[in-house]
C-alpha cells in the first residue's frame, strides 16, 4: 500500500531540486514572478507522475476527472475540492 505513494515522494523531492535550481539560475525575478513560475513546474511534474503512475501503470493514486477543467484527470485548477 505505501509504495503507491512513492512516486509522490520522488515527485515531491524532484520538484524541490527544479525549483531550487530555477531560482537560483533566475535570482531576480520578484516574488509574484516566482509563485507562478514555481506553480507552473510543479504542476507539470504532477502531470507527467499522473500520466505515468495513473494512466500507464494504473495505480490511481489520484484522480481529479470529476473537477472542473481537468487535464485527463491528473492536474485541475480546483485540486481535490472539486468544483
Amino acid at each position: 500500500q505505501s509504495s503507491r505513494y512513492r512516486p509522490m515522494a520522488v515527485t515531491g523531492g524532484t520538484a524541490f531540486v527544479s525549483l531550487f535550481r530555477f531560482y537560483k539560475r533566475f535570482s531576480k525575478m520578484n516574488m509574484l514572478q516566482k509563485c507562478i513560475s514555481g506553480s507552473a513546474i510543479i504542476t507539470a511534474l504532477e502531470y507527467c507522475c499522473g500520466c505515468v503512475v495513473n494512466l500507464k501503470f494504473r495505480l490511481n493514486v489520484w484522480d481529479y476527472s470529476n473537477c472542473r477543467l481537468n487535464l485527463k484527470g491528473q492536474i485541475c485548477p480546483d485540486g481535490p475540492r472539486g468544483g
